[in-house]
């Protein structure tokens, strides 16, 4: 499962010539990513929008709501992100194991969970990484 962050292909254009800076900003970028992914299934148990998620059929069985999505600790540890495609504008985050696709969008008998994405204020705080780190690469204040 990987969701693509893209629109930094402006910017990484202006900057080609600076490697530093754009895998600097994308390593950023990518653990903004992981963490807030991180926290939308240890705690918020909500999608990007803040709309909470339907507990699952499991958690409820337990009798541990929090459960959902947390049950083995497998999606958690799979949560990641790659620069490959840094210089086209593009981090990838991605859960690497085999059933996150559907907990992410769903099935026929489960609903989505989405747990990968940047809500409006996780992209303000990505620009705010942006200043940070333009200023921390270039030398300039």
């Amino acid at each position: 499962m990987e969701i693509k962050i893209e629109g930094l292909d402006e910017i990484i254009q202006k900057l080609e010539d600076y490697e530093p800076f754009t895998r600097a900003l994308g390593k950023d970028l990518g653990n903004i990513g992981v963490e807030t992914a991180s926290e939308r299934i240890e705690s918020l148990k909500a999608d990007v929008t803040g709309k909470k998620w339907e507990q699952s059929k499991r958690a409820v069985k337990l009798g541990d709501p929090s459960r959902t999505l947390l049950d083995t600790g497998a999606l958690l540890s799979s949560l990641g992100f790659e620069l490959g495609r840094i210089k086209q504008g593009i981090v990838v985050l991605r859960a690497d194991i085999e059933y996150s696709g559907f907990l992410q969008d769903g099935t026929k008998k489960m609903p989505a969970r989405p747990f990968l994405g940047l809500s409006n204020e996780d992209i303000n705080k990505a620009k705010e990484v942006l200043i940070k780190d333009f200023f921390k690469q270039t030398g300039l204040k």
